[in-house]
């Protein structure tokens, strides 16, 4: 455990980039003489805190990754380790983690208490519901990781299933509130206030209720208890996926398997000509059929988009659907810097680099299958960009922006699992962010100064001369990746 524990370079970045957060939102926590109520920066900060949450989550969530397939928890039965040991032990790192990141928060809360107009009961609650968030998520992380093959697996499946609980519990709600404006007489008599009392346990109105400067402990119990509830029971099920992990002996892995388990396992899937494509596709995403839940889910969110538009929450929708979609396109485009950790983690890149391709090649390889990916997030992204000019003119502008960087992050990503934990690689890396930082800068400069489209133009012969560095920059690396785990 300790060569893997050691070196948390990712969280002491975390820690870096929270404090800035901080700093960043109490910077606009400046007050004019004689101003004491302030709550919107009490939620702001909150926000960032929550955005973080999750992402300490998932990070250390996904620390179990590879505990099945390597064999360790196999070993740890054969050395007399109880399962409630190895979740106790699993649990005290991901908590001590959280909590050496989460301490630089104390400062930022004390200051916002002094400021005035925010009660003392109300910072517990919002820390409590905090608390609670991160076990939830931790927990359903380190669920997850039981059967990931990556990290970025992980949080992206953690994303996901937290999005889908927070629909789950808000669409019957809405969609109930759009039938009773629309048809009242369809509606059963109650029935709103049941749905909207189930919508409450969401997690976005949970953090709702926490940041609410009235709310009571008595408000917030029901929602902690449930959430606390389910964060046992994702505990236990990880226990019992454990305890049940390696009953099985090789003698027993190794004999012929009944015709009935046989007819029930996978058909093996063709590899296309294009195998580089066909990996990062089909073989690492299940492309197919993530292409179709994309584009069930945005048509799902276009509807609930309609409900909101029509209850007067077009800020929301406007909000959340870009928010979303980048999400998920961020995430497809970057699938050459997943295939790469795979290559890397299987001890597998030896064997890739007998094939006739360059090391470029076998990057273009991979982007060919993100590409087909991320298809149905272009779409909606240059919808969303064509649409946000109806709420303001300047909008389309910063749409196009952000997607042109959404999409110029590829470059960026797939070099990350070859930056050594050295000085050139440290180095190396924060000077990317910085650049990036840089270029940013430039393009809000340009749109404030000239012309919000100036901003646009301006930023994509920079994102250009950045990504054709980085793909230049690309070949260097993987050698002296190779050269140390070939």
């Amino acid at each position: 455990m300790a060569p893997r524990d050691a070196h948390r370079l990712d969280l002491a970045l975390i820690r870096a980039a929270l404090i800035l957060a901080l700093s960043i939102a109490l910077l606009t926590a400046k007050l004019p003489p004689g101003v004491t109520v302030f709550l919107g920066p009490l939620r702001f900060i909150s926000g960032i805190s929550l955005i973080f949450t999750l992402v300490l989550a998932a990070r250390l969530g996904s620390d179990s990754v590879g505990d099945v397939r390597t064999g360790l928890l196999g070993l740890l039965q054969l050395a007399g380790t109880r399962p409630w040991q190895w979740l106790t032990v699993r649990t005290a790192q991901m908590w001590i983690g959280f909590l050496s990141v989460w301490i630089v928060r104390a400062p930022a809360i004390a200051y916002m208490y002094t400021l005035g107009g925010v009660r003392l009961e109300t910072i517990l609650l919002n820390e409590g519901v905090m608390l609670i968030v991160f076990f939830v998520a931790s927990s359903l992380a380190l669920l997850l990781s039981f059967g990931a093959s990556s990290r970025r697996q992980v949080g992206s499946r953690l994303v996901l299933a937290l999005f889908t609980w927070n629909v789950f519990l808000i669409m019957p709600f809405t969609i109930g509130s759009g039938i009773m404006s629309s048809w009242p007489n369809l509606m059963v008599p109650g029935l709103t206030e049941k749905l909207e009392w189930l919508a409450g346990f969401s997690l976005s109105a949970q953090f709702a209720l926490a940041t609410n400067a009235t709310t009571t402990p008595a408000e917030q119990l029901p929602g902690i208890i449930l959430y606390g509830s389910i964060g046992i029971v994702l505990s236990v099920w990880y226990w019992q996926l454990v305890r049940t992990c390696g009953t099985t002996t090789v003698e027993e892995r190794g004999r012929p398997q009944p015709a009935a388990v046989r007819s029930g396992q996978r058909v093996s899937r063709r590899c296309w000509d294009d195998a580089l494509a066909w990996q990062a596709f089909t073989h690492y995403s299940r492309g197919a059929r993530l292409v179709k839940m994309k584009i069930i889910g945005y048509a799902l969110l276009a509807y609930l988009s309609w409900i909101a538009f029509k209850l007067d929450y077009e800020v929301v929708a406007m909000i959340a659907s870009p928010v979303l979609c980048g999400g998920l396109l961020m995430n497809a485009v970057n699938k050459p810097g997943e295939c790469l950790t795979h290559e890397i983690n299987e001890k597998t890149i030896g064997t890739l680099l007998l094939t006739p391709h360059e090391y470029q090649e076998l990057a273009a390889g991979w982007r060919r299958g993100a590409w087909r990916l991320a298809a149905p997030d272009l779409v909606l992204w240059g919808v969303l960009t064509a649409a946000s000019g109806l709420f303001h003119e300047n909008a389309p502008p910063v749409m196009l922006c952000v997607g042109m960087v959404l999409i110029a992050s590829q470059h960026f990503f797939i070099l990350s699992p070859l930056m050594p934990f050295s000085f050139l690689g440290v180095t190396s890396g924060l000077g990317m962010i910085g650049v990036f930082i840089a270029v940013a800068l430039i393009c809000v400069l340009a749109a404030a100064y000239v012309h919000p489209w100036a901003g646009p133009a301006v930023l994509g012969p920079l994102l250009w001369g950045i990504t054709l560095i980085l793909k230049r920059a690309f070949p260097y690396w993987m050698e002296k990746k190779v050269a140390s785990v070939v």
